[in-house]
């Protein structure tokens, strides 16, 4: 983001999207669910389905 928005600085960024501290501990567990082959991921094909793209 930086490169792309050179207008904003570090702080302006950071503070305009602020991930919830649970959305970072959810993403992280679900990163090393993936990791360990333990996570239930779906079939970009059935994705599009179940979602309508």
């Amino acid at each position: 983001m930086k490169k792309k928005y050179k207008e904003f600085d570090e702080v302006e960024i950071e503070s305009a999207y602020k991930i919830p501290d649970w959305h970072v501990a959810l993403g992280k567990e679900e990163l090393k669910n993936i990791a360990n082959g333990t996570a239930g991921l779906m079939d970009w094909e059935d994705a599009k389905k179940q979602f309508k793209f």
